[in-house]
């Protein structure tokens, strides 16, 4: 019974502990959301266009919604996974999701950017096309800079490239990982929801903050080492 009642105390303690690392995420994300809507639905006196003849001429390739629609499943399970195996690694991951998507609502509320390219007809009524009118439904071409679709495929894909984890290390999930950050930011120019300025915008964004990432933790190091060096442990 002691053993049992041990047991209980710390799987609550747990479950506590977690439900505290994944709070501030769940809540971002409801305010996130929250902002996003109504910079969508504000009336805008003027728009700033960032597209290009190139993006022109880039194909409209429908088969790329498959890969748009994954980052919807593939950076909440890596997430997840990070929240459930790595605290240290999840925190930074949890840093750099909200500071980077805060930075694109301060961005989109300060500097309102807009596309014209998507095709005015879509080529069939396939399942592919009718996916691809489905996201142009509920995302319109306004607010598209930086590309949190890049932006957070980006982060994700520095993570578990990096993980010392020994299931993120294995050559298929590093495969999985790679071919997934490739093919979501294909997709965003291929079915037409961003322009190339958005995409590096997304992956310039992201070395930035990954970089400052590294300075702070070089930082906190070297606190550490003149720490211990002043009161004599070195």
């Amino acid at each position: 019974m002691e053993k049992t009642s041990l047991r209980v105390k710390a799987t609550d303690a747990w479950i506590k502990h977690k439900s505290r690392l994944i709070a501030p995420v769940i809540l971002y994300v409801a305010f996130y959301l929250a902002v996003f809507c109504v910079l969508e639905s504000m009336p805008v006196e003027r728009y700033y266009y960032l597209f290009s003849n190139i993006d022109r001429q880039i194909p409209f390739v429908k088969i790329f919604v498959l890969p748009y629609l994954a980052w919807f499943i593939w950076i909440p399970l890596v997430t997840i996974y990070y929240w459930l195996t790595d605290e240290e690694g999840f925190r930074w991951l949890r840093r750099l999701l909200i500071f980077g998507m805060t930075v694109f609502l301060v961005v989109s509320a300060l500097f309102p950017t807009k596309l014209y390219l998507r095709p005015f007809v879509l080529p069939d009524d396939g399942l592919l096309c009718r996916l691809i009118g489905m996201v142009y439904r509920h995302d319109t071409p306004t607010n598209v800079f930086p590309s949190i679709h890049v932006y957070n495929t980006c982060i994700v894909w520095y993570f578990v490239n990096t993980a010392k984890d020994g299931f993120l290390r294995r050559r298929w999930v590093q495969n999985l990982n790679s071919f997934m950050a490739i093919s979501i930011c294909l997709s965003t120019v291929l079915i037409k929801q961003h322009s190339l300025f958005d995409v590096f915008g997304g992956i310039g964004m992201c070395a930035v903050l990954v970089y400052g990432m590294h300075a702070m933790e070089d930082r906190k190091v070297q606190k550490l080492v003149e720490d211990r060096k002043r009161i004599g442990m070195y």
